[in-house]
């Protein structure tokens, strides 16, 4: 199917499209005449939607860390869009295709296996761009919308944690991947980010809001510097999915994780944590806070990560910073309309203003989650742990050298063992830092910090977000 591309939109918006993609949105071009396609914009890319059809083409942007700016460019990373989503995903990721001109304002989509030139009815016909071919995924079972209706069964979450472990034991590690996980590569990504935000200082971000983050970063950048290095060691370091976002997993089909990055391996690669802090960073910025440590304790279960809570707030704040970077972007684009640029404007403060949330200053602390092993306790000290950036150690010789670290710890207990607990409170006060003990499923702890009831993990965790909330201005401290 061919279309002559028609007159111009009236709106801003459509006024300053490519012409290829007015062209594609036309009625009777990607969808049938009676089904009409949609188009959805970010800052690199435009997606058309149709019935059973999603077709991404990149904008021809560089933004130095990312470059589609000719057309080669833009082929390659369709195919490695392609390749890099599949091993997240099954059946989604279905071609690339070339996006042909037949004749002056005359296009269509042409045969995946298309060469760049192929002879016409007209004589030449010319690849003008590129588009990703997917099946199109239900938007109601999409994660941002499930937990927008309160609709995310623990099984599912069990699902995913179990998901990614798998992938993360298999994917590519070591080499020049260990190298995007080094400080000094954390330290170049912080660097780029705040450069880029600059011209949002006062418009998404406060000066005070950008200080702040900037002074947390460079702080925790040399106060973690031997647990970055512990962490790529223990190769965490792994060829990651980029951008973990809540809208990124489907929960169609088993589990569907997609949109990855592609355009920057060095967005890419680095340490797990990052994935992980993107996905409960975006539960936090939907409100579920109790839904980000679930799924962390199934993620945990799964992984064996006992260091990953301690570097978890860090990578939180990078990630939402990142995210209010990227929604301040839309405020500069021509193509982007008046009604997308002031939902872009608001999503950026509330990311800005989480990233500040996970920046600020914790203080040393040594946690003792005390319970039933049967119960809900390691849920608890997961939970716990993220939100501290605490270690979870299991003998306080261990949690002794977190702290010598300057890494807060966190151990578990039987509620019977009291010498477990006289001896943390031996090494809180020879180290200097804050004791906190949790009791869980209402065991009787004498001196808790925290009292936390029995039942279902979801509702436990509910319970100790409300507790955290009543307390964060340090009344936990015993």
């Amino acid at each position: 199917m061919v279309v002559q591309a028609g007159p111009r939109p009236e709106t801003e918006q459509a006024a300053v499209l490519p012409e290829h993609v007015r062209a594609l949105l036309a009625p009777g071009v990607l969808a049938p005449r009676d089904e009409p396609a949609t188009l959805v914009q970010t800052h690199i890319s435009f997606v058309i939607l149709t019935g059973d059809r999603a077709y991404k083409l990149k904008k021809p942007v560089n933004l130095g860390f990312l470059d589609y700016s000719t057309l080669e460019r833009r082929r390659a990373a369709c195919e490695a869009e392609v390749a890099l989503n599949r091993r997240l995903t099954h059946g989604v990721y279905l071609a690339v295709a070339p996006v042909l001109r037949t004749a002056p304002g005359v296009y269509r989509l042409g045969e995946p296996v298309a060469p760049a030139v192929e002879a016409g009815d007209a004589g030449q016909v010319e690849v003008v761009d590129y588009a990703v071919v997917m099946r199109r995924l239900p938007a109601d079972r999409m994660l941002d919308h499930m937990v927008e209706r309160d609709a995310v069964p623990p099984a599912a979450l069990a699902r995913l944690a179990n998901h990614l472990a798998d992938f993360y034991a298999r994917a590519a590690t070591g080499g020049p991947i260990d190298r995007y996980a080094q400080p000094d590569m954390l330290l170049t990504n912080w660097q780029e980010n705040f450069l880029q935000t600059l011209p949002y200082v006062g418009r998404t971000i406060g000066a005070r809001a950008f200080t702040a983050i900037t002074g947390a970063v460079y702080r925790d950048l040399l106060r973690l510097r031997p647990l970055w290095q512990e962490r790529i060691a223990a190769g965490r370091a792994r060829d990651c999915h980029g951008d973990l976002r809540l809208s990124a997993v489907c929960l169609e089909d088993g589990i569907q994780v997609y949109d990855c990055i592609e355009f920057n391996d060095r967005f890419r690669y680095g340490d797990l944590a990052a994935d992980i802090a993107f996905l409960t960073m975006d539960f936090d910025g939907h409100g579920r806070p109790d839904l980000a440590d679930e799924f962390l304790a199934y993620f945990i279960a799964a992984a064996g990560d006992t260091t990953l809570p301690a570097v978890l707030p860090f990578y939180r704040c990078y990630r939402a910073f990142v995210r209010g970077k990227v929604d301040s972007f839309e405020l500069d684009e021509p193509e982007i309309g008046p009604a997308q640029r002031r939902v872009a404007r608001a999503a950026a403060r509330r990311r800005f203003a989480q990233a500040l949330g996970y920046a600020r200053r914790r203080p040393l602390t040594l946690a003792v989650v005390v319970g039933p092993a049967e119960g809900t306790r390691m849920g608890v000290a997961t939970a716990l742990a993220g939100r501290l950036g605490a270690a979870l150690v299991e003998a306080p010789e261990e949690a002794a050298a977190r702290l010598a670290q300057r890494v807060s710890a966190l151990m578990q207990a039987p509620a019977a063992d009291a010498a477990a607990r006289a001896r943390a409170e031996e090494l809180a006060r020879r180290t200097g830092a804050r004791l906190l003990v949790v009791a869980c499923d209402g065991v009787d702890v004498p001196g808790a910090t925290l009292r936390l009831p029995g039942g279902p993990l979801r509702a436990v965790l509910a319970a100790l977000h409300a507790e955290l909330g009543r307390t964060r201005t340090g009344a936990m401290t015993r």
